[in-house]
């Protein structure tokens, strides 16, 4: 039983890492995306 509960811990931690992973990336594509937006906005103009 305590070695299911260590490996769901495991597992648990391992997503949680990843989730942080991907919200800096969102983060980062975020930003890209802004800027593309201010470069379509002042060429438009």
């Amino acid at each position: 039983m305590m070695q299911k509960v260590q490996e769901l811990t495991d597992v648990n931690e391992a997503a949680n890492a990843k989730i942080a992973s991907l919200e800096k990336v969102r983060h980062k594509l975020m930003g890209d995306l802004d800027d593309a937006q201010v470069d379509v906005e002042r060429t438009a103009n």
